[in-house]
């Protein structure tokens, strides 16, 4: 009998098939995603052997996924090599798409996926449009990527928590190591979602980092290369700037942040600095020659997309058709958190806004619809900015609006903040009727119709004369257009002068068909503020030759400048209307 209740014991506790022949369903604990990582720097260049464990499906298929798209790359699976999987009876099959693959295995099995990771050209990142350092990085000397170019994983639901495990080993003596959920830590587990894990930072190797701390939780920088201010004076900045955006959203729960910065190739006189904003980290890119102002901006921006939208929701696809507000809005508080936190004063806010109106009235896609952001959004520089332009325009226009409205007891700040507390109850969708909605309650009127004008169907936004403060006016200037004077594509091509325009700026100037370009500068299209400068051979002789492209045609923009004769009482009124605490004038 003791025998018999034991076998009835253990035939219960098996994954047996039931008396209707159908399997018992297997309970699961939560997902585990293990990888370990190794280096090796021998035959065929640097890169990364990566070991995947996980357990499979119970239908005996598991899809796994590997990078393809993100920010504006493509064929992501290029740097994954030698995909193989090691489990007993397993067979991996490809598919019609690239960068999905097909697992058979036994019913729960575990799976163990190895393959290897390499960078595809040479050396570091590269300035210009659609910068490459989106792509993995893995160099002799350090390694650096974002998770959505880097990660092979199974095709779970992205926003279902995980087990993650991390383990690096075989690192180069003297290496240092961080990434969006620690800093020097060999082994990590931790808790994430598929999503949070792919939009991690990683980065190792030469990097040299330090910490400051932001209401008692560790903020860290990891920079490597020789830039033109101390290691201390960035981290500084960080310190300053992500105080000042925990401060507005009176969010001081963030147990860890990091900031990687590393150096951009580019021509020589170009100035050029981007940036990602991640979980718990942006990484940043730029020049040597970019200073600590560039870095302020691009710090700000990134830091406030921890809330915008990371926080306030998900945006609605395609998300290109919302940027006006993912991205414009953090660019006003980019600006506006960098005032309030003594970065730049009253005259540097003014100036920046009235470039952001300079940009936008001269931009030669300021009407186009926002179908037209969707399309061509990573491929054309001038369309990339436009949904910046806009949502900065419209975020500061609105504030006034809504101060106006309620008699200067609500602005802008209040409606952010409530969409934060409604997020944390239940994250939503991001959508323009839903914004639409938060705004009119506010404003005391529909602001969808306006959503509709000025974002969607690209009519002109006209800068509201009140959204700088009472002590700020809005006159309308003469600008001339930009006007380069010759042929830009026969000086890329060819590097000769070509179709020089009579009576043009550079024609003034001395540029003449036929001269050999020897030498020149980055030319900025579009701003006629930007000097352009070349050294041609003209005859036996060398010239350098210098002009703005500003045409003989005008255009009449608004630009905001201070009263004339104010003193520091009618600033420190205007600073408080702008929201700097106990403002005292300048």
């Amino acid at each position: 009998l003791p025998l018999a209740l034991l076998f009835l014991t253990l035939l219960i506790g098996q994954n047996s098939e039931t008396a209707m022949g159908q399997a018992s369903p297997v309970k699961r604990g939560p997902r585990e995603l293990a990888y370990v990582l190794e280096p090796f720097f021998g035959q065929g260049g640097p890169r990364f052997h990566i070991n995947l464990r996980f357990r499979g499906e119970p239908a005996g298929t598991t899809t796994l996924v590997l990078p393809n798209r993100w920010a504006g790359q493509q064929h992501l699976y290029r740097a994954i090599r030698n995909l193989r999987v090691s489990s007993p009876g397993a067979q991996l099959l490809g598919t019609s798409e690239p960068h999905t693959k097909v697992i058979r295995h036994a019913p729960n099995q575990e799976l163990r996926v190895s393959y290897e990771l390499v960078q595809e050209g040479e050396g570091g990142p590269r300035g210009g449009h659609g910068t490459v350092y989106y792509r993995p990085i893995v160099r002799g000397e350090y390694f650096h990527w974002v998770g959505k170019v880097a990660w092979v994983h199974p095709a779970w639901d992205e926003e279902e928590a995980v087990r993650l495990s991390v383990r690096w080993e075989g690192l180069p003596r003297g290496w240092a190591v961080g990434n969006s959920f620690g800093v020097d830590r060999r082994r990590q587990r931790f808790v994430a979602t598929v999503e949070e894990f792919k939009s991690a930072v990683f980065v190792g190797g030469d990097f040299r980092f330090a910490s400051v701390p932001v209401g008692g939780k560790p903020v860290y920088v990891a920079l490597r290369g020789s830039w033109r201010f101390p290691d201390a004076a960035f981290a500084d900045v960080i310190q300053r700037i992500v105080g000042a955006e925990r401060e507005f959203w009176s969010d001081r729960d963030t147990p860890f942040y990091l900031v990687t910065l590393l150096t951009l190739e580019a021509p020589p006189g170009v100035t050029h600095t981007g940036g990602s904003g991640l979980t718990n980290s942006f990484a940043a890119v730029a020049t040597t020659n970019a200073g600590l102002d560039l870095f302020a901006r691009l710090v700000a921006h990134e830091h406030f997309h921890n809330w915008n939208s990371q926080q306030l929701g998900r945006l609605k696809e395609p998300e290109q058709l919302l940027y006006w507000f993912s991205e414009g809005f953090t660019d006003y508080y980019a600006n506006l958190l960098l005032l309030r936190g003594g970065l730049i004063g009253l005259d540097d806010y003014v100036r920046h806004y009235n470039e952001v109106i300079s940009e936008y009235y001269l931009s030669p896609v300021r009407t186009e619809s926002n179908r037209r952001v969707l399309e061509d959004f990573w491929d054309e520089p001038d369309v990339q900015k436009l949904p910046y332009q806009r949502g900065f325009l419209l975020a500061a226009n609105w504030n006034a609006l809504i101060r106006s409205a309620t008699g200067g007891r609500r602005s802008l700040d209040d409606m952010m903040h409530d969409m934060l507390r409604a997020a944390r109850e239940k994250r939503p969708l991001i959508t323009a009727e839903l914004l639409g909605g938060h705004l009119s309650r506010y404003a005391g009127r529909d602001l969808l119709p306006d959503i509709r004008r000025y974002v969607e169907n690209g009519e002109t936004i006209i800068p509201d004369r009140n959204a700088l403060g009472p002590h700020v006016e809005l006159e309308m200037t003469e600008v001339r257009l930009f006007e380069l004077g010759f042929d830009l594509e026969t000086l890329r091509d060819k590097k000769v002068i070509a179709g020089v325009v009579a009576e043009s700026a550079a024609h003034r100037a001395g540029l003449r068909d036929g001269q050999v370009v020897l030498r020149r500068l980055p030319i900025e299209v579009g701003n006629a503020s930007k000097a352009v400068e070349l050294t041609v051979k003209d005859g036996e002789a060398e010239r350098t030759i210098r002009f703005y492209p500003a045409g003989r045609h005008t255009i009449s923009m608004p630009q905001y400048r201070l009263r004339a004769g104010i003193g520091s009482r009618e600033r420190a009124e205007n600073l408080r209307w702008l929201g700097v605490a106990s403002a005292r004038g300048e």
